[in-house]
C-alpha cells in the first residue's frame, strides 16, 4: 500500500536586510515520512529479511549465556533460542524469489549463516546430554 505524501509549503520571512526575499513564497517540497509501525518488520504477514536475520542473531546471542559457554551446562531454556533461530530461518526462506539474481545469491549466503546458527544453538542444547 502506497502512502500519499503531501508537500508542505514554507513561507520565507521578509528580509530585514534587503528587499530580495520579502513577500516571496518559497515552495520547498518536504514529504511526510512513513510512520515506524508501517514498516514490514512489524507486520508478520509481510516478508522481512531484517526480522529473520535479527531473530537468528539474537537467538545465537541468547544461547551463549544460557549454555554457559565454554563450560557445558544443562539448561532446558535453550529450547527458546533454538525455536527462535528456526523461526528466523523460515522467515529468511520466505524472502526467496523464484527468479535468480544477485538478491537471491545473497539470500543463499544468509540461509547458510542461518543454518550454521541453528546448528550452533542445537549443539549448545544437546551437547551436555551427549558428552
Amino acid at each position: 500500500m502506497l502512502l500519499r505524501m503531501r508537500p508542505l509549503l514554507r513561507q520565507v520571512q521578509p528580509s530585514r536586510f534587503g528587499a530580495g526575499f520579502s513577500g516571496q513564497v518559497e515552495s520547498r517540497r518536504r514529504y511526510l515520512t512513513r510512520s515506524l509501525t508501517s514498516a514490514a518488520f512489524f507486520h508478520l504477514s509481510r516478508r522481512s529479511l531484517l526480522r529473520g536475520n535479527l531473530l537468528v542473531l539474537c537467538s545465537v546471542a541468547m544461547s551463549f549465556p544460557l549454555a554457559g559457554f565454554p563450560n557445558d551446562r544443562r539448561d532446558p531454556l535453550l529450547i527458546v533460542p533454538a525455536l527462535l533461530a528456526i523461526c528466523g530461518t523460515l522467515e529468511t526462506v520466505r524472502c526467496v524469489r523464484p527468479r535468480w539474481d544477485l538478491y537471491h545469491a545473497g539470500l543463499i549466503l544468509l540461509l547458510w549463516m542461518d543454518m550454521m546458527s541453528v546448528c550452533l544453538v542445537c549443539f549448545f542444547l544437546f551437547s551436555p546430554y551427549v558428552f
